[in-house]
């Protein structure tokens, strides 16, 4: 029996998830292909693959689903195989899975098993033939359906576990003409923030845990006896850093140690030359600066014992873990560029988004690492439907410190298994399926401002500035970090120069908002976005061009300094491009207010609303019925839903070359159902392939666009 997994692969982009499984799979001796998967122009190829692997023998076919924006183009290449006729077992994975297995397997039934979590057993399993009840059922993380239609869940998932960075495994990517590597070497988040799917899937690792009688992996370390790449791996027991939890913590956490951390980069520094390292996690340091910065200290002393020379690192950070002392400590172990999760400027805001930091945290941070070098950029969770328009105006006083970092101000993605997703079901704004989740808005007046914030093309439906500046920092800094010598002031006063002109142009637009927003005139609003739509495209494309021309010189400095074959590595570019719209994540700028009984107070407390996901508090079988959701749209006339309205988006050619949407219509009946799909870039879609599209959506009601044809097209967000 053979496998083919289909996941993102992606030029000079290393998939640490798609290796893990293909290691588990080799090591069982069982054959294992690998095919990209990019989204609605890659189904072709891949049903021929997954069918001549098939047509072979009897095959396993994995997709790898890891977030919300890819979720209806996996599903429906799902339904199109299946109906292709592949006979043999369909299983997804991957952390959208994870959170929506139950869904998945009521709705999908061409989808025979979801695995939750570290998926390498459960698919080694499959592909060994495990296809009865209790086979299934032994298998971990595993849900399937019963014998009698009902789902079923199998052994305790296993927790997603740290990615080896031992040199070991191939040749590593070319960045500017550096070996770059991706580390993945802790999981989990001890924080609680209520819309980010990291926290959920921390929950549901706990609750595995504890289902299978032992306590999460917390704070794990390689065993003090191992050895990583030849260079030895010493004891883990510093404070904060435990090479086994304690008998009581269940907080299904997996931490890097600082030892082991500086073992693995001296492994791949060494033997594969590696000097670019990007960590790909949102929390490498913990919450509390001081053990933060103590963590650093340690990590610097490691690096120069294994004699690491100067590397480029880039990573996220919490911004209320940034004192004088970790920044410093940062830039010490070669920090170029981070991805600041402010999320919030000021405390209604962070309060509704469940973080737990100081109003000017962000500004802080972003400050502390612009004195040291460090390019930044930063975000703005702004518009959701919770959020009120008193929230969303506090934030302006916040937004304005920042300088010489983009901010990027979006939408709320209001993700299964979260608690904000739980908090927006209990108070009836979302309307769809799993695969397509549109909300609305409780207050009338952040429905105004948000088809301001989300009707100007170039700030989120075209490859933005933050999106460019995103990927100037990386390349400055790794060229600034490993080649010193060379001069690139200018580059680096450009980089500030644009992102204050953002800046400032996103205020100007969001204080304009704010203002409309509060007499509630949804077509002033319109009005505003037409007028303002050229102006804002000249001068995006102004600063994108500014932008373009400094990656440029980058480029061009580093090869006139002796790398002759450097290339640019534009990942936020390419990442960004695999993404549907951002109102597949639930943001429609017609939407129409809800009656909440209380209004936007009710959101102003965040108690430990936990929204446990639905599949772990029982393990009983069981089938999940989509509750019946009140719709009281007393305004819906008059917010009727606008023809340019984001919805399914198919991506052009994963922004190969430029980011831009690809144009499709779907219409939608009287009561809002999903009636017909048409057309990609003026195209036709395979038959088959619309008809399971109708399908993903025949039993799903969108009520705010009852009676519209919905023209589609992209947005592009950094990843």
């Amino acid at each position: 029996m053979g496998v083919v997994v289909a996941g993102l692969v992606l030029p000079n982009v290393q998939n640490h998830s798609l290796a893990a499984l293909g290691s588990a799979l080799r090591r069982a001796e069982i054959a294992c292909e690998v095919v990209p998967f990019r989204g609605w122009r890659d189904i072709e190829a891949v049903v021929a693959r997954a069918r001549a692997a098939d047509d072979a023998g009897d095959a396993v076919f994995g997709v790898s689903i890891q977030n919300t924006e890819a979720a209806l183009a996996s599903i429906t290449l799902a339904r199109v195989l299946r109906r292709r006729g592949f006979s043999g077992r369909i299983v997804c994975g991957g952390h959208f899975a994870t959170l929506n297995a139950a869904d998945i397997l009521n709705e999908v039934p061409e989808v025979d098993v979801v695995v939750r979590l570290a998926g390498e057993d459960a698919l080694v399993g499959l592909a060994r033939g495990a296809r009865t009840q209790d086979q299934l059922a032994a298998l971990p993380g595993a849900v399937f359906r019963g014998d009698d239609g009902a789902v079923r869940f199998g052994a305790p998932a296993r927790p997603v576990m740290p990615v080896l960075g031992d040199g070991q495994d191939g040749e590593l990517p070319l960045h500017l003409g550096f070996r770059a590597a991706d580390l993945v070497g802790s999981t989990g988040c001890e924080a609680s923030c209520s819309y980010c799917c990291v926290a959920a899937t921390t929950r549901l690792a706990r609750a595995e845990a504890l289902r299978g009688g032992q306590p999460a992996n917390d704070n794990v370390g390689l065993s003090e006896s191992g050895t990583l790449g030849g260079f030895p791996n010493p004891p883990a027991m510093v404070r904060g850093e435990q090479s086994s939890p304690a008998p009581h913590a269940i907080s299904g956490v997996t931490r890097w140690t600082s030892d082991r951390l500086a073992a693995e980069i001296a492994a791949l520094y060494h033997q594969q030359a590696a000097r670019v390292f990007t960590v790909m996690k949102d929390n490498l340091l913990t919450l509390a600066a001081d053990d933060a910065h103590a963590f650093l200290r340690r990590l610097a002393d490691g690096l120069r014992r294994n004699k690491v020379g100067p590397i480029a690192l880039s990573l996220q950070l919490r911004a209320d873990v940034v004192t004088p002392a970790v920044a410093d400590a940062l830039v010490a172990v070669g920090l170029v560029r981070a991805y600041v999760g402010v999320d919030g400027y000021s405390r209604p805001q962070l309060a509704r988004l469940g973080r737990n930091a100081p109003a000017d945290a962000g500004a802080r941070a972003i400050a502390l690492l612009s004195e040291r070098g460090v390019f930044a950029v930063c975000n703005a969770l702004l518009i959701g439907p919770t959020i009120p328009l008193e929230s969303i105006r506090a934030e302006l006083d916040g937004m304005r410190a920042i300088r010489g970092a983009p901010l990027h101000l979006l939408p709320i993605d209001v993700r299964a298994g979260t608690t904000y997703h739980a908090r927006a079901q209990r108070r009836g704004l979302l309307e769809g399926n799993f695969l397509w989740r549109h909300y609305r808005f409780e207050d009338p007046r952040t429905a105004v401002l948000a088809e301001v914030i989300t009707g100007l093309p170039s700030r989120l439906e075209d490859h933005s500035v933050p999106l460019a500046l995103y990927d100037l920092a990386y390349n400055l800094g790794v060229a600034r970090r490993l080649l010193p010598a060379l001069p690139l002031a200018g580059e680096a006063a450009t980089y500030a120069r644009v992102s204050d002109a953002w800046n400032a142009d996103q205020l100007r637009i969001l204080e304009a908002a704010v203002r409309i927003a509060t007499e509630g005139d949804l077509e002033a609003a319109r009005r505003f976005v037409a007028d303002e739509d050229p102006r804002v495209r000249r001068f995006d494309r102004e600063l994108m061009n500014e932008t373009d021309a400094a990656l440029r010189a980058v480029e061009a400095a580093v090869r006139a300094g002796g790398r002759r074959d450097a290339r640019v590595h534009k990942r936020g570019q390419l990442l960004s491009a695999v993404a549907f719209s951002m109102a597949l994540a639930g943001c429609s700028r017609p939407l129409s207010p809800i009656d909440g009984g209380g209004g936007g107070n009710r959101d102003a407390s965040i108690a430990l609303d936990l929204g446990i996901i639905q599949d772990v508090p029982t393990y009983e079988p069981w089938h999940w019925t989509a509750p019946e959701v009140p719709i009281r749209d007393a305004s819906c006339e008059a917010l009727q839903s606008n023809p340019t309205d984001a919805a399914i988006f198919f991506e052009s050619d994963t922004c190969f070359g430029g980011c831009g949407g690809a144009y499709v219509t779907v219409r939608f009946d009287g009561e809002g159902r999903v009636v017909a799909v048409d057309g990609v870039d003026g195209g036709a879609l395979a038959p088959d392939i619309v008809a399971c599209l109708l399908g993903s959506f025949s039993n799903t009601c969108y009520p705010n666009l009852a009676g519209t044809t919905q023209t589609v097209r992209g947005h592009c967000w950094i990843a």
